[in-house]
Order: C-alpha cells, then structure tokens, then sequence
C-alpha cells in the first residue's frame, strides 16, 4: 500500500500544478481531464480504494486496534468525498475544476499520512501469515479488476507523462 501511497502523493503534486495553470488562465486540453479521469478512477478508487475497502479494512477490524473503527469509517468517508472530487475534476467548468484539484490535492495529503501512520501500527500486530493473506487479497482484487497483475507499473508510467505535459502547458 505505501507503493500505491507514494503514486498518489505525485497524482496530488499532478494536481497542484494543474490548479497553478489554471489560476493562471492556462487552457487545459478537454482530453487532459479525461486521461486524468483514468488515474483517478481507475487507480485511486478501482484499484487503490477498493484494495482497502474490500481487504486491508475488514482484516484491520478484525485485530481491534485502538480508534480502528472510526478511523476506517472516516477514511471510508473521504474515499466517497475523493470520488466526488474526481467527478468535478473531469466534468466541471474551470472554476470548480480548479477548487476540486486543490481541495482534491489537499485530501490527498491528508488521507496518506493518517493512513500510513495507521497502517504502520497495523504492521506491529499482523502475522506474517495475515501480511500474505493481504497480499494474496490484493492480488485477487487487481486480477479481477483489470484482468492481470502488475498495473500499478502501468498507472505510474501514466502519473508521471501527464505531470509532464501539465508542466509543458
């Protein structure tokens, strides 16, 4: 998960710098918001989200850690507010593109470093046993998604030519 983390902290500098074209009346391309759309919901959510969500979560209550249940249920929440986010990035006028991209970006920051330092108390009280039932989970999840494994090589390669073209614009 902190691989994935790692590519969602650059999709959040993705955003930051978008959010600076657009403040500063650069035309972004309609195909931009589109390509962007595949990161965010096919990455973020398909992928990212439903790793946690429909794996990682359940076995995380299940060791009963101190706050687990609220803190699940509060990353579940911003998980829901990242997709709404995501759908005014793709689909609204500049002016609520570009409050979504920062509010977006924002959320993003936020959401990894109290996940990681969740995660991380997680990872004292997990056999190994449990890590590779996780991993086999994750693995289960990305076939059945996208039809192989290995996708995240695929989304990263995606993340870092549009940070590319964004810098170009």
């Amino acid at each position: 998960m902190i691989s994935e983390h790692s590519l969602i902290l650059q999709t959040s500098n993705l955003l930051k710098v978008l959010a600076g074209k657009l403040e500063s009346s650069r035309q972004v391309p309609e195909g931009f918001w589109k390509e962007l759309g595949i990161v965010l919901d096919d990455f973020e959510a398909k992928l990212h989200h439903a790793k946690e969500e429909m794996v990682l979560f359940p076995k995380l209550k299940e060791l009963h850690l101190q706050g687990d249940g609220e803190l699940v249920e509060e990353f579940v929440k911003e998980h829901a507010e990242a997709k709404l986010l995501s759908r005014k990035i793709q689909e609204g006028s500049n002016e609520e593109r570009l409050n979504a991209l920062r509010q977006d970006s924002d959320l993003m920051l936020r959401h990894v470093r109290r996940e990681n330092s969740f995660f991380s108390q997680a990872q004292t009280v997990l056999s190994d046993s449990e890590k590779q039932e996780l991993f086999e989970g994750f693995q289960e999840l990305e076939k059945k998604a996208f039809g192989s494994l290995g996708v995240l090589k695929g989304f990263s390669e995606r993340v870092k030519a549009l940070s590319e073209k964004a810098s170009a614009l």
